[in-house]
């Protein structure tokens, strides 16, 4: 038998789906028993996200061309 490797968060997901699964079926009677509630994983943690974060003077960059977008915007609201 092929074993295949995956990412920590990727088999995380993957057992997080299996024991939702076998969960399920030992609700409805099917199972006596879950045997995945006791598969232990990975421990796995992202100490740092995908998105990046601002860089100086970026944040004031964005707020001024929100600013000058409404001062130039023909769809203002009138009093």
């Amino acid at each position: 038998m092929r074993q295949l490797r995956a990412a920590a968060p990727t088999v995380k997901q993957h057992m997080a789906a299996i024991r939702i699964l076998f969960s399920w079926l030992t609700e409805k009677g099917v199972l006596a028993m879950n045997p995945a509630r006791e598969v232990k994983t990975e421990r796995f943690s992202r100490t740092e996200g995908k998105t990046p974060a601002f860089v100086e003077g970026e944040v004031q960059k964005l707020l001024g061309a929100i600013e000058k977008g409404r001062r130039n915007s023909s769809c203002r609201r009138r009093p």
